[in-house]
This record gives C-alpha cells, sequence and structure tokens, in this order.
C-alpha cells in the first residue's frame, strides 16, 4: 500500500471530508454575503426574551429574540450577534432580513462570512487528492 497524498484511504477521507465542508457552507453563501452588506427587507427587530447558556471555564452566550415586523408581516426571530447586555426587554431596534427564516441582523451586518468562506476554501483545498488522482488516470 502507497502512503502519500494519493493513497486511496487519503482520497476518500479528503473527499468525503471535503464533501462535508461544502455541503455545510455551500448554501450559506447567499445569506452571509447579504448579512455582511445588511441587505435585504428592512424592519424592526423588538427584544422579547433573553436566552442565556453558560459553559465550562464560565463563559456565557447570549441571544436576544423576539418580533420583527415590516410592511408585509411579522415573526419570531433572534437577533444575531445579539448579548445580555445589547438590549433590554421591550427595546426596539431597526434590522434586516437577509432570508434566513429565524434570525436578522442588525444595521452593521455579520463577519460569519469569514467562516464560511473558509470552509469552503477548504474543502476545495481537500478535494486536490482526488484531482490529482484523476489527472493522473486521464494522462496516462
Amino acid at each position: 500500500m502507497r502512503a502519500g497524498v494519493n493513497s486511496r484511504f487519503t482520497v476518500v477521507v479528503a473527499t468525503v471530508t471535503a464533501a462535508l465542508l461544502l455541503a455545510l457552507a455551500v448554501p450559506n453563501l447567499g445569506p452571509v454575503v447579504r448579512a455582511a452588506r445588511a441587505e435585504g427587507t428592512w424592519g424592526t427587530f423588538t427584544a422579547g426574551r433573553l436566552s442565556c447558556v453558560t459553559h465550562p471555564g464560565g463563559h456565557e452566550a447570549c441571544a436576544w429574540y423576539g418580533r420583527f415586523a415590516t410592511a408585509s408581516g411579522a415573526r419570531e426571530v433572534s437577533l444575531y450577534g445579539s448579548a445580555r447586555d445589547t438590549m433590554a426587554q421591550g427595546q426596539a431596534l431597526k434590522a434586516v432580513d437577509v432570508g434566513r427564516p429565524a434570525q436578522v441582523y442588525t444595521e452593521g451586518g455579520s463577519n460569519e462570512w469569514i467562516l464560511t468562506f473558509a470552509l469552503v476554501l477548504i474543502g476545495l483545498v481537500l478535494l486536490y487528492p482526488l484531482f490529482s488522482r484523476l489527472r493522473r488516470r486521464i494522462t496516462y
């Protein structure tokens, strides 16, 4: 059995990992780009309740849930990037719906595109062993 970049095991593991990463990241490309640019349907988010989780080591992650209202209706959502001190219950702020069913963003948008693009890039790089093996088979 040959070891290295083109071994069958390496090709299979890299291809499966790439497929999983790309399956997670590619469907999110549109929403993360719109979120980064704060592009979408604008409305008002009104804070209803705060939900917090304390992780081992004392780190606390919180999110505000509430009502997002536009001219065409309203729905219950969470506010991306919110924390305990972001808002107070009943407080309203301008927010944008970028196409995610349960999440809206503030005027500042988000930086989540960085992770999504990194996952796409890693997925594409992990396809190298497969394409290298296929290229060798075609040229020889």
